[in-house]
């Protein structure tokens, strides 16, 4: 079922880039076909139908045929099309390499690898494939797996957009390899671990790519332990992606579901949590999704209506994909589930009226939730428009706003689009320091916490080392100051 939606889904992102091109000649599926003979010549005339409609998978190498028809960007497709494929566990999207390159290819990116920086993405993607077609590769000594490891994660910590699509799929892809997989994962969980690492949701959650038992017993454990919210969440994406791909056994599948019984999280702030531990249960039991409510899909029919009447004054023809994906994007309560409608709806032409129809409909509507406010902040986000920062920006400067909506903005800044001045950064931190002191809220460290990522992403390093020595952050927040000095200096250098 899963494999059949993503399918649904992949041939959509396909047949929009084709339908909403600007040269006529690409809109035309005759057209369009007589283009991609040139590269194919044995091609038939109903296959652009039949990938557009998901009869049939179109895989990596014709995706890319796209791309260079319709004068995109490298991998601005590739890249979409592998993560959600991979997401849906659509096997024929994230299809094994063969071993076509050669071995000097490969021990040259390999070397390469070992430099921090170093590689481009698609470096990393041409090194993991090359990997991955070579089942029984062996590297002497075993250390050089922990360094590629550690280097890729390292990276992913701070890429962004289609860098950090590139990246995911590269560890994934690794995560499965026969030999590369130990060394996989147990690079994940030492940064997850490491307490002078801020980051790890990510590292936690690419543990789902993984068969190995001590990926699973680590996620087993950290939902007993119930820690920070961060690495529970993290645990909770990975185990339902697992779920989807049926890694666990009947044993250990009774013992996540006896853990979530027992898993409770009262907190104001951690609603969100609450709704993904909701979701976790119910990707564990006899019914794995369920359709959302009739007020949710009339308010994304709605969103997606204006979204294409943007994008052509004279619609005809309602795109019901397109409102389906907007659900996801704006209503489930997995982020991950969030975070990859987002990216697809990112790769297609609707995305600048998206973005506009967002602001005017959605976040300029009350729909009665918090939670969609905030989850249409981090579409915003992900759909990379200018929009986004402005709004983020008036929203942090007002000393109106409610804590939840504060909390959503300074969050919502991380790694978008366009960036922020150092003057409008410190007269973001002096409304929120003053308000976190007249009003104070259970959010208000991580708030503080969203803004000095945010500030780390927009690469302010002077600011950075202020707040590094501020005592009115908490101490977690100023040792991310700290480290992110130190990732940008090691970016900046090439070390």
């Amino acid at each position: 079922m899963a494999s059949k939606e993503g399918r649904r889904r992949l041939a959509w992102m396909l047949r929009a880039n084709r339908k909403l091109a600007s040269s006529e000649n690409c809109r035309s599926a005759r057209q369009f076909t007589n283009q991609l003979r040139k590269l194919r010549p044995t091609l038939a005339p109903s296959q652009v139908t039949r990938w557009e409609t998901g009869k049939t998978s179109a895989g990596a190498a014709t995706v890319r045929h796209y791309e260079q028809i319709l004068g995109l960007p490298d991998d601005s497709l590739v890249s979409a099309y592998e993560a959600v494929g991979r997401f849906w566990n659509c096997s024929d999207a994230i299809a094994p390499a063969t071993a076509t390159e050669s071995s000097k290819d490969l021990h040259e990116l390999i070397e390469k690898s070992h430099t921090s920086g170093a590689m481009t993405g698609r470096e990393w993607r041409r090194l993991s494939r090359m990997i991955q077609a070579r089942p029984g590769l062996v590297l002497h000594p075993p250390r050089l797996w922990t360094t590629i490891m550690h280097n890729l994660l390292n990276e992913l910590a701070t890429a962004e957009d289609r860098a950090w699509l590139v990246r995911q799929e590269a560890i994934s892809r690794l995560a499965e390899h026969p030999v590369a997989a130990s060394f996989a994962v147990r690079a994940c969980i030492d940064i997850a671990d490491d307490p002078a690492t801020p980051v790890c949701i990510e590292p936690i959650s690419l543990l789902d790519a993984s068969r190995l038992p001590e990926a699973t017993t680590y996620l087993v454990d950290l939902i007993r332990a119930a820690p920070d919210r961060r690495p529970l969440t993290g645990a909770l994406l990975a185990i339902t992606a697992k779920a989807r791909r049926g890694h666990f056994t009947l044993k250990t599948h009774g013992a996540l579901a006896d853990a979530l019984r027992d898993l409770t999280s009262t907190a104001v702030h951690h609603r969100a949590l609450n709704a993904l531990v909701d979701d976790t249960r119910l990707i564990l039991g006899p019914k794995p999704y369920s359709p959302y409510d009739a007020t949710i899909v009339t308010a994304c029919r709605t969103l997606g209506l204006a979204t294409q009447r943007r994008v052509d004054a004279h619609l005809d023809t309602e795109d019901t994909v397109l409102n389906d994906i907007l659900q996801d994007a704006l209503f489930s309560a997995n982020p991950d589930r969030r975070l990859y409608a987002a990216f697809l709806l990112a790769a297609t032409p609707y995305r600048t009226a998206l973005a506009h129809a967002l602001v005017d409909v959605h976040l300029g509507v009350s729909l009665g939730r918090d939670l969609p406010f905030e989850h249409g902040l981090q579409l915003l986000a992900k759909l990379r428009v200018p929009d986004h920062r402005a709004l983020a920006r008036r929203l942090l400067l007002s000393r109106a706003q409610p804590h939840q909506v504060r909390h959503a903005a300074a969050w919502a800044c991380v790694h978008s689009q366009g960036r922020l001045d150092d003057m409008t950064w410190r007269r973001i931190l002096a409304v929120q320091f003053e308000l976190a002191s007249v009003r104070p809220g259970a959010l208000d460290t991580d708030i503080l916490l969203g803004l000095v990522y945010s500030i780390g992403t927009d690469s302010h390093v002077p600011l950075l080392r202020e707040l590094r020595d501020d005592r009115r952050l908490p101490p977690r927040s100023r040792h991310l100051a700290n480290w992110w000095i130190d990732r940008i200096h090691a970016t900046r250098s090439g070390s």
